[in-house]
């Protein structure tokens, strides 16, 4: 009897520290071209969409909240869906004592969808959300021993949370000379 073997495990264990550190929030409106892994995979790193594989429209908003440390998480789940495979992702924070500039931001949003861009804490970058199904945000607030809001952005994709090459605006969004829905059936 021939038979084939996989062993997993046995990785070696690197410091891993968790939580969000930093977060990036783009209109899913203004993603011209989200790229995954399979259409520009980056050597090496399965799961990862390259920093080309990201175009946004010109002008476009990059919000960015910065969270203090153990403050806020992300978490993934799959489950099967109709045959398929679908995953549920969040990422949560508390924010205590909520000034009006984020809460109008926050009121601003509320029929907004999102792609998400993270760094942990473990120095791992992340992106979530597709062009035609965004993240949205939820909140909710509480005043009882603290004045507290709960922010979550949440959704729902058929593919697992992917890494991100890189989390640096020069990289990601680089100041380009050319328009990228040029036609590269041209030829002279």
């Amino acid at each position: 009897m021939i038979i084939q073997e996989q062993r997993l495990g046995g990785w070696q264990q690197q410091p891993n520290a968790g939580y969000v550190a930093r977060l990036k929030l783009l209109y899913i409106d203004d993603v011209v071209r989200l790229a995954g892994p399979d259409q520009l995979p980056v050597p090496g790193r399965p799961l990862t969409v390259s920093a080309m594989g990201l175009d946004v429209a010109t002008q476009a908003l990059v919000t960015e909240l910065v969270f203090p440390p153990r403050t806020c998480t992300f978490s993934e789940s799959s489950s099967l869906q109709g045959g398929q495979v679908q995953y549920a992702l969040s990422i949560q924070t508390s924010i205590p004592a909520p000034g009006e500039a984020l809460l109008t931001w926050l009121d601003q949003q509320a029929e907004r969808r999102f792609l998400a861009l993270w760094v942990g804490h473990n120095g791992s970058y992340y992106v979530a959300g597709q062009p035609d199904n965004g993240l949205w945000l939820m909140t909710g607030r509480s005043l009882n021993e603290r004045d507290s809001l709960s922010l979550t952005i949440q959704g729902l994709a058929t593919h697992p949370v992917w890494y991100l090459e890189s989390y640096d605006n020069p990289t990601l969004f680089p100041d380009v000379d050319f328009d990228l829905s040029f036609d590269l059936s041209f030829s002279a």
